[in-house]
């Protein structure tokens, strides 16, 4: 069993869960905690109650208008609610509508050390790997493809749940976290997880809009440089 805690973040993406779930439940046996973490889901979650009663969690938080700040209360409140979790243990964050995999050299790679490590993803039938670009980007690189340790979450947690910056998603945070000499990280070219793309999301909205993926960037460097 690997000492992975997999935190699974929904909001309204039941149906994606649902036609994983036997693939989740799979994975339940390999991992030392499943927490699904519901975000006050405006849609029925019944069915979800039902498959997943005993690894569900509903935050409790009042909900704020930016969706990053949603994201990264829902993703604290998941880690607080892990009881059996150590410092040398693994956190794996995935959204609700990718399916999680784990890959089949994941004992080689947890053995390596780090503090972040990177995976790749299925997207489209195709596998795109996260790349160092631009000296202070991590590309291809979301949520779901990250794997770190949970010291380092707890040694981070200030900077990284801060409610300032705006428009500053939990992977962006954490991908910014590498440029500082004493954290190791690792790029790995296996896949831990498939995206599905079924509508309009955050970085397809940003690529519509040059201005917003520029500004996107000062905000992320302007991060960087205050941690």
């Amino acid at each position: 069993m690997y000492k992975i805690h997999l935190l699974i973040i929904n909001y309204n993406y039941t149906r994606f869960l649902i036609e994983s779930k036997h693939h989740i439940k799979k994975l339940k046996k390999s991992i030392k905690s499943l927490t699904i973490v519901d975000d006050q889901s405006t849609e029925d979650i019944s069915i979800l109650k039902q498959n997943f009663c005993n690894n569900l969690v509903i935050t409790s938080y009042d909900k704020s208008e930016n969706n990053y700040l949603n994201q990264l209360n829902a993703i604290e409140f998941g880690i607080n609610k892990i009881n059996n979790i150590s410092s040398g243990d693994y956190l794996w964050v995935v959204d609700a509508d990718d399916i999680p995999v784990l890959p089949k050299n994941l004992s080689y790679h947890l053995n390596q050390d780090f503090d972040i490590l990177f995976f790749g993803r299925k997207e489209r039938d195709k596998i795109l790997i996260p790349k160092i670009s631009h000296g202070f980007w991590v590309k291809n690189c979301f949520t779901s493809s990250l794997m770190f340790k949970y010291e380092f979450i707890k040694e981070k947690k200030v900077q990284i749940f801060s409610s300032s910056f705006h428009d500053i998603w939990f992977y962006v945070r954490i991908c910014s976290f590498i440029f500082l000499n004493e954290i190791k990280f690792k790029l790995c070219y296996e896949v831990n997880n498939e995206r599905l793309i079924h509508g309009m999301n955050d970085s397809l909205r940003i690529k519509r809009y040059s201005f917003k993926r520029i500004l996107k960037i000062l905000n992320t460097l302007y991060f960087s440089l205050r941690l």
